[in-house]
């Protein structure tokens, strides 16, 4: 918490004298904080006092498990996974009334807001509740500005899609600099409009007085020393530290280069310790064990290099000035040189970027004196401005405050045997009140008003009789053997009922083949249908009817056509989705519940379709589970072939797994051009 930025930033927050009482209450998660162990809660207790309250998730989890596995990989991707189970833990703790708070606010690095954000849409959850993303620095834009330091690869263009999503559908956005915020509206294109609900408030920069009064004696010796003590990583660019230092000790200069900091990637920490010449190793030191009274210490005495490529503010450029010590920054990084504050030659010394730039800079400060310390003021926070912020996703409007008249209907359409399945059951009051459900079955024996006349690989058909037959404001086209959830279907109604603007809610789901796993989607994320498209609109999606006016798949696409049709509008940037954080179905007919009851009332007889099948030696479009037996048997039959009816859903898993690396073939070559061009950074010509 006391190391890194993200770190000072919230002890500098918390320990400011705001102007107004305000309560903080910080939720930590991540691999540090899994154990509230002795260590943790005297760190805390030590910086904090009882100015904060601090929350593990792992605490949470303990109280209340997530329902389904949270160590399965089975997912869109890790940070998707972690933002899905901050958004359970804080549905949980608003619930429980272990929190009450007026806002919540994100970090921007992975998009841990994204699911939070997205449940707005469609969830009271959050109820008068503003939910905003603050600017620290995102993965995306880091890696964008590493240069060569990282290759880009789908997990990247994933990454960046998240963090794009939270921040463009968040509430409001917070950020300490104005060139940052402007830096981010043009990296990732947001709409001109994001830059009204983006708030500039220059935070705290608090310097810890009793450490200050321990090493404020300190000598300076007869050669200068020269430290490096940002974080070891390529976009802080110690590289060039060092070969700077290399330039001058070979000019003859005489001086002690210090790299006082730590890194977590220990390849890259060698890389840089190799990167010093042998002739020279006697004049650089590596101190990175050091405790906060050696390390500001040495800084005291020291020539202070920041060679970063990218900083979204940089609360140690602003901590060393106040402790009025020489500064030299990057030019080139927007926090320093598009900023009116760094003067070069009276707070600091700018260079132009490069290794021979930062030679001659550190040669100039050997003996050059800063004529200001002073920083600029705490910026008024946003929750003390006048009228607030600008809302962007306000709280849905309850069922009865949604219009009455005319009430909208909804097609499902699946594809699977009319009579097995227990597609959507009986719905609620609540659920009829909102919309009209009408289903229709690909199976010959369902009512004839309920015949869909073409089979799956007939794409361009079904479009064209959804179109012709039917008048229904929404569609929902399902995947085979599930069971569709109420509660998604609540929630893409209260959507897109409410929000015109939005053109289809996409589901999570849930494959129940024993164990129960969830699959995270991304929704719009543009990377997703050009890399993952399972992952970008899956079946059991609601669209509303426009969409397939706008969009209609390729007689050639055959059964990949609705994976090809998402992916399509997506990249065509003139759809919008909402990912739903709640699940949307579950395949294979089955739902969480362990209960064999209630299990079998919500359709767990699909799982066990195949046995009677093969006891009747029928096809399973023939096979009517009902008819043949009554619960009571059916449930004796599940246990006697439970085991056997498992290893089936198994089998039908690795099914669908196939055809999913059939579709990434495909994929690969219709999208693969596309993705090169729309999300690796483009090769920068020689000059």
């Amino acid at each position: 918490m006391h190391k890194g930025g993200i770190g000072r930033f919230i002890y500098n927050m918390v320990n400011h004298p705001w102007n107004h009482p305000v309560e903080f209450t910080i939720l930590l998660y991540g691999h540090n904080f899994e154990n509230a162990t002795d260590k943790l809660k005297d760190t805390l207790h030590r910086h904090f006092g009882k100015k904060a309250r601090f929350i593990l998730l792992a605490d949470v989890f303990k109280r209340n498990p997530v329902p389904f596995d949270i160590h399965s990989h089975n997912t869109f991707d890790e940070y998707a996974r972690e933002s899905y189970y901050l958004y359970f833990a804080l549905k949980h703790l608003l619930a429980t009334g272990r929190i009450k708070p007026d806002y919540i606010e994100f970090i921007d690095i992975f998009g841990p807001a994204f699911f939070s954000v997205q449940s707005k849409y469609g969830e009271d959850v959050f109820k008068g509740i503003e939910i905003g993303v603050r600017l620290h620095s995102t993965n995306s834009i880091i890696t964008h500005h590493e240069l060569y330091g990282t290759s880009q690869t789908s997990w990247h263009a994933k990454i960046h899609d998240i963090e794009r999503k939270a921040l463009l559908d968040a509430d409001y956005v917070v950020g300490h600099l104005p060139e940052i915020a402007s830096e981010n509206l043009n990296f990732y294109k947001f709409p001109a409009d994001w830059m009204s609900r983006t708030v500039v408030n220059f935070p705290p920069v608090v310097i810890d007085k009793e450490v200050e009064r321990e090493t404020h004696e300190t000598e300076v010796g007869e050669v200068p020393v020269v430290a490096f003590s940002s974080r070891i990583c390529p976009f802080k660019q110690p590289h060039l530290f060092i070969d700077a230092a290399t330039i001058l000790l070979d000019r003859g200069v005489k001086a002690q280069f210090v790299i006082a900091s730590y890194g977590w990637d220990h390849e890259y920490n060698q890389k840089i310790k190799n990167r010093v010449p042998s002739r020279h190793r006697d004049s650089f030191s590596f101190a990175d064990d050091l405790t906060e009274e050696a390390r500001l210490r040495l800084l005291r005495a020291a020539i202070t290099v920041i060679p970063s490529s990218y900083e979204s503010f940089c609360f140690f450029a602003y901590e060393s000035l106040l402790r009025r010590q020489r500064v030299i920054l990057n030019r080139d990084c927007v926090a320093f040189g598009q900023n009116d504050f760094w003067k070069d030659g009276e707070n600091c010394l700018l260079f132009e970027g490069s290794a021979g730039a930062l030679a001659s800079s550190i040669e100039r400060a050997i003996e050059w004196t800063p004529v200001s310390y002073e920083i600029p003021r705490v910026g008024t926070p946003y929750w003390e401005k006048t009228g607030g912020i600008p809302r962007r996703v306000a709280s849905i409007p309850a069922v009865q405050e949604l219009p009455k008249s005319p009430v909208p209907s909804l097609a499902i359409i699946a594809f699977e045997p009319f009579g097995v399945t227990n597609v959507l059951g009986r719905p609620s009051l609540d659920l009829n009140r909102l919309c009209k459900i009408d289903m229709y079955f690909s199976d010959r024996e369902a009512p004839e008003r309920s015949i869909l006349p073409f089979q799956w690989p007939e794409g361009p058909k079904i479009v064209q009789w959804i179109l012709r037959e039917l008048d229904n404001d929404y569609i929902s086209i399902n995947p085979s053997r599930s069971v569709i959830q109420e509660e998604f279907l609540r929630f893409a109604l209260q959507v897109l009922q409410s929000r015109p603007e939005i053109d289809g809610v996409v589901p999570q789901y849930a494959d129940l083949a024993g164990n129960l796993t969830r699959g995270l989607v991304g929704g719009d994320l543009a990377s997703a249908a050009a890399i993952d498209i399972a992952k970008t609109i899956p079946l059991g999606a609601v669209f509303r009817r426009e969409f397939f006016e706008k969009f209609s798949p390729f007689v050639e696409d055959g059964e990949h056509w609705y994976y090809m049709l998402a992916s399509k509008a997506v990249l065509s940037g003139d759809a919008r989705f909402i990912a739903a954080p709640n699940h949307g179905y579950t395949l294979f007919g089955t739902t969480p519940d362990t209960n064999l009851d209630q299990r079998m009332a919500s359709g767990l007889h699909i799982t066990l379709a195949p046995v009677f099948a093969e006891k009747f030696g029928r096809p399973l479009s023939e096979c009517h589970v009902h008819q043949h037996f009554s619960e009571s048997e059916q449930l004796r039959i599940l246990i006697e072939h439970k085991q056997s009816a498992e290893q089936m859903a198994i089998e039908r898993l690795r099914t669908i797994h196939e055809r999913d690396r059939t579709i990434a073939k495909l994929r690969n070559r219709t999208f693969a051009g596309l993705a090169k061009k729309l999300f690796l950074p483009a090769k920068k010509k020689k000059a």
